[in-house]
């Protein structure tokens, strides 16, 4: 087996970029990694960044519904997802090489152009409602939810990633919790870690996507009382 040597490169911007040459491979797997989790949160607003990632798909600048979005990545073969942690949030999707483009575009429009409407975000209140009863109907699933509690008690690493129900239910008044979502978006600071086969090509068309994103709003550092 070959040595994968990654390569690293910083974006004038401050955009880091891992990028992993297999030429072997005839698809293109990007992911968004930002830094955006449940250790950035407090007691007022644990469970905003698993929210927010639930409605950026709900539609963007460019594809303004779910249908669009699945159709811009499934519809040339490829397969897209997401997930919150506890210290980062990732927008990933594998395409083939002939759509690499694409691939790149979508995760910049799900983490910079979201439309965030209201009415999204009272439907997906009830989806995350019902995904935490969903996890504390499960034993396993509830116990390791509760796990950072235990070996992180009163420390932001110790925070929920789903949050609680009361959390998601304050997120109800429409206006208020589109601007909560928000300032929350203004605080990310990303990366990118693609498995290109042309990384020159690849780098280039990352520049002009990500030529809109300026170093505010990738966030030059947290809040330190969110960081202590």
């Amino acid at each position: 087996m070959s040595r994968i040597s990654p390569k690293f490169e910083t974006l004038p911007n401050g955009l880091q970029l891992v990028l992993i040459d297999l030429p072997s491979f005839h698809s293109v797997t990007n992911f968004l990694v930002i830094r955006s989790g449940s250790r950035y949160e407090d007691a007022s607003n644990n469970g905003i960044a698993h929210f927010l990632e639930h409605m950026v798909f709900k539609g963007t600048k460019k594809y303004s519904n779910t249908s669009q979005l699945a159709e811009a990545i499934e519809g040339v073969g490829g397969y897209f997802n997401a997930w919150t942690a506890n210290d980062h949030t990732a927008y990933w999707n594998s395409v083939p090489l002939s759509a690499w483009q694409r691939g790149i575009e979508v995760p910049f429009e799900l983490a910079f152009n979201a439309l965030l409407r209201p009415d999204d975000l009272e439907r997906e209140r009830g989806v995350i409602i019902e995904e935490i009863r969903r996890m504390r109907d499960d034993p396993s699933s509830f116990v390791d939810d509760l796990l950072g509690t235990v070996l992180f008690p009163n420390h932001p690493l110790g925070n929920s990633v789903i949050g609680s129900e009361s959390n998601i239910q304050k997120m109800t008044i429409a206006s208020e919790a589109r601007r909560e979502l928000q300032l929350f978006q203004k605080r990310i600071y990303p990366y990118l870690w693609l498995k290109p086969d042309e990384l020159e090509s690849l780098k280039e068309e990352l520049r002009k996507t990500q030529a809109h994103v300026s170093r505010l709003e990738l966030g030059e550092e947290y809040p330190r009382s969110l960081l202590q």
